[in-house]
């Protein structure tokens, strides 16, 4: 009788553990959703996943996008996971200038590094790009 009871308990052991190591990763979404939408405990999440974020940014492009995707997925408009000082994560709303203003700097940089890359290949001096003039000399660029 005793070998029957010790082996339910390591069932469900096994099954508790079995179900906090699935469930804990997938309510990342859920609760990247309800924070956004209800604009409370925002400053939680972070902390609560942690280990989900700190997955994210060692895991390979593919896999950041999907873990990206399914924080967005339910998510208000406008909100995003933000990095501050390449530590600590941030779960942001953006006004939607701000999120078009990211999306063309971003892209104005990689276009700026590729005109790097192709000018070494050539062993030519760079030309100055979007980020100096904004940074030198004050500049900003309209968003196409």
């Amino acid at each position: 009788m005793s070998d029957r009871k010790e082996s339910g308990v390591a069932f469900w052991a096994t099954v508790v553990v079995v179900v906090v190591l699935v469930a804990y990763p997938l309510s990342f979404g859920p609760a990247c959703w309800i924070t956004s939408r209800a604009g409370r405990g925002v400053e939680h999440v972070p902390f609560i996943f942690g280990p989900v974020l700190s997955c994210w940014q060692t895991t390979p492009i593919l896999v950041q996008k999907a873990i990206r995707s399914y924080a967005l997925v339910g998510s208000a408009e406008g909100w995003e996971w933000e990095r501050i000082n390449g530590t600590r994560w941030h779960w942001v709303k953006y006004r939607r200038s701000d999120a078009e203003w990211m999306e063309w700097d971003i892209r104005k940089r990689n276009e700026y590094h590729e005109r790097l890359l192709k000018a070494a290949e050539r062993e030519e001096p760079p030309a100055p790009g979007p980020i100096h003039l904004i940074r030198d000399y004050g500049l900003r660029e309209e968003p196409d």
